[in-house]
C-alpha cells in the first residue's frame, strides 16, 4: 500500500507458477504427482516465493500443481484453495485417454507454438474466470 497525495493506493501481485515435472499416465489426469525432477523444482519454487509475503494460496485441481506449492503452504502455514476453473484444457482423462505418444506430440507443439488447440475450451477465458472470484471478492 502507498500514497499518492491524499489517495490509497492499493497493490496486489499475482505469482502464477506452472505445475512441476509430472511424468504423463494415461486415465490418471487429475491424479498423478510430480516427478523427483518435479519435487526438487517445487523445492525451488518454495525457496524462490518465500520472501514475498503471500496471503493466498490458488490451486487447480490437479494434484501436480497441489504439489507443487505443498512445500510452500505448508512453510506458510497457508491452506490451499483449489479452484476448478484454473485446471488445464483437457489432454486427457478419465473419460478418453490418448496414446502417450500422441499426447507428446501434442503437448510438444503447444509448448512450442502456444497456439495448438486441444479439446477444451479456450484456457484463458477460464482462468479470468477462476481469478475473478479471488481479485474482486
Amino acid at each position: 500500500m502507498s500514497m499518492i497525495g491524499e489517495v490509497i493506493v492499493m497493490e496486489t501481485k499475482v505469482y502464477f507458477v506452472r505445475h512441476a515435472e509430472s511424468p504423463y499416465t494415461a486415465g490418471m489426469e487429475r491424479s498423478r504427482g510430480i516427478s523427483e525432477k518435479g519435487k526438487q523444482d517445487a523445492c525451488k519454487v518454495k525457496e524462490t516465493l518465500m520472501s514475498e509475503d503471500i496471503e493466498i494460496l490458488i490451486s487447480s485441481p490437479y494434484e501436480r500443481a497441489i504439489l507443487t506449492i505443498k512445500g510452500l503452504a505448508i512453510e506458510l502455514n497457508k491452506d490451499i484453495i483449489v479452484e476448478e476453473d484454473l485446471r488445464e484444457r483437457q489432454l486427457a482423462g478419465e473419460e478418453f485417454t490418448i496414446p502417450k505418444e500422441e499426447f507428446l506430440t501434442r503437448r510438444d507443439e503447444y509448448m512450442r507454438t502456444g497456439i495448438f488447440r486441444f479439446r477444451a475450451a479456450n484456457p484463458a477465458n477460464k482462468l479470468r474466470k477462476g481469478l475473478r472470484v479471488y481479485l474482486t471478492g
